[in-house]
């Protein structure tokens, strides 16, 4: 019998790439093993961490600002800063929005006075993409970015990098995942559509993260929430994500009103409207 054998009971899971889906299995004190687990095994043999502290003042609730909310910021134990994260959609200058990410994280680091020395934590961003990345100029599925002496390709300075994970690019099978690194981007691409749970990923830190995104293990509220979150996806496929110059970002917030209005004649409350449109509660109020 081959690895992928399964469990026979049947469940639901949450989509991972999905924006409730993405935090509720990586971004809570819960599931800060699974975090660790999987920045381990995508930073193996280059750094080990043993504790993950998150940031939670960049990652307000409701914010209707998305150019300044950062999916998931942490600090590790040696002081380094770890920005992930997880894009469905590619947007004209996300490259740009991701180097004004570590920028921000670098900055804020600077401290005052004539006797400060610079001495920057590392800050690395992890891009978890659900689409080709062209600006990353590589073939692979997993590709790293640092900076570099062009003249030599000596590394110029070793405490910045990026790195993008291509969910498209990755084809394997189950029973072809030879590392633990292939399993978390098989799980990426196909914990949605998953009715039952494969023997060899019942176990471990893969087992917690089925139990995390388990759907009938949701409360009422993170169900609700989940649930608009993706009815109000599909109503966005046909804006266009990809263009945001003038004009076209009014049209997207169009249909973030025109959604909430419907979601409050439902007597659905203005939080959880919020956190679904991203809009602000006076918005809200205001419609």
């Amino acid at each position: 019998m081959g690895t992928s054998s399964i469990v026979t009971e049947e469940f639901e899971f949450i989509d991972p790439i999905s924006d409730f889906g993405f935090k509720k299995i990586f971004g809570n004190e819960r599931s800060r093993e699974v975090l660790i687990s999987f920045l381990n095994e995508l930073l193996k043999g280059k750094k080990k961490i043993t504790e993950l502290s998150f940031i939670k003042d960049v990652q307000p609730e409701y914010l209707s600002d998305r150019s300044i909310l950062i999916d998931l910021h942490c600090v590790g134990d040696d002081g380094q800063h770890f920005i992930i994260e997880m894009q469905r959609v590619n947007h004209i200058n996300f490259r740009e929005r991701c180097v004004a990410y570590t920028s921000r994280i670098i900055s804020n680091q600077t401290g005052k006075g004539k006797d400060y020395q610079y001495d920057l934590k590392e800050v690395i961003f992890i891009g978890i993409l659900n689409f080709n990345f062209k600006q990353a100029i590589g073939e692979g599925h997993i590709n790293e970015i640092c900076l570099k002496n062009k003249h030599t390709n000596e590394i110029f300075y070793d405490k910045l990098d990026y790195i993008f994970v291509e969910l498209p690019k990755f084809d394997k099978t189950l029973d072809n995942c030879t590392s633990a690194i292939d399993k978390w981007i098989y799980l990426f691409r196909n914990l949605n559509a998953m009715k039952k749970i494969p023997k060899v990923l019942n176990q471990g830190v893969f087992k917690k993260v089925f139990e995390i995104a388990d759907l009938n293990k949701l409360t009422p509220d993170e169900r609700m929430v989940y649930d608009l979150k993706m009815f109000h996806k599909e109503n966005l496929k046909n804006a266009d994500l990809f263009q945001f110059q003038e004009g076209e970002e009014s049209g997207k917030m169009k249909k973030n009103l025109e959604n909430a209005k419907q979601m409050k004649l439902k007597d659905i409350s203005p939080e959880i409207i919020a956190e679904i449109t991203n809009l602000t509660l006076a918005q809200i109020e205001d419609l």
